[in-house]
């Protein structure tokens, strides 16, 4: 069931002037199919098309096991080499149309990612630290399932120096299933979880700041780099249910 949010600094009404400190904010309607779907309005200091540079591609090479035969695997993942970031240090185990399976054994990266082809659901097998995103910010802790829908920036920080995730890029949304839900969207009282355990970003002041700032956009076949001059998180406010 999505919940109705409102953070920060946001006009009466929709689609109007709208000023923060005396400065004219810009309105982006954030979701994952356009006006069809669930959707958040943001509000930025700056444009959020602006882009100082577009720096190179990243292609993503998955290759389809030859194997013929169906049989079961032992993915014995501890036994994976530790390295990367949690963008590049994913390790693809499986795929398909609809879904890629990875795992992950992370450090902290600088700069900001955005998958503009799958919502992601990341548990945190190992580790801790802070999810920062244009939303806000998310602490989280080994246990914990953290979904980001496509189209949200953010990067990760973390805290210790032992990590390991468990990936999930789905090309479909990511939702309570339908089966635990009653027909207003509330979760039933048998299903396995419920609102109490869900946990929102905190709403952070906005990031005026000038300079170089790098974005890693996730594409069908990889990762294109985009370099604004301006630091994403320059959100002054936002209201809605993504």
């Amino acid at each position: 069931m999505p919940h109705y949010l409102k953070k920060g600094n946001i006009p009466d009404k929709r689609h109007i002037r709208h000023l923060h400190k005396g400065k004219l904010c810009y309105e982006e309607h954030i979701s994952r199919e356009g006006f069809s779907d669930i959707y958040s309005n943001v509000y930025h200091l700056h444009p959020p098309t602006r882009v100082k540079k577009v720096g190179e591609f990243n292609a993503l090479h998955l290759a389809k096991s030859k194997e013929t035969v169906h049989r079961h695997h032992h993915l014995e993942t501890y036994k994976l080499e530790t390295w990367g970031d949690f963008v590049y240090g994913r390790q693809y185990l499986a795929y398909n149309n609809e879904v890629k399976l990875a795992t992950a054994q992370p450090q902290s990266a600088d700069f900001f990612f955005r998958n503009g082809q799958a919502d992601e659901l990341l548990f945190v097998h190992e580790g801790q630290g802070v999810l920062e995103s244009n939303f806000g910010n998310l602490e989280f802790v080994e246990g914990d399932y953290i979904v980001i829908p496509r189209g949200v920036i953010y990067r990760m920080q973390f805290a210790t120096d032992k990590n390991r995730l468990l990936v999930v890029e789905s090309t479909g949304p990511i939702n309570t299933p339908k089966r635990y839900r009653n027909k207003h969207g509330q979760l039933l009282e048998y299903a396995p979880f419920s609102e109490r355990d869900f946990r929102t970003p905190e709403f952070i002041a906005a990031k005026d700041e000038q300079g170089a700032f790098e974005i890693h956009v996730r594409l069908q076949h990889g990762t294109q780099i985009y370099e604004l001059a301006h630091h994403p998180f320059d959100i002054v406010g936002w209201d809605g249910y993504y």
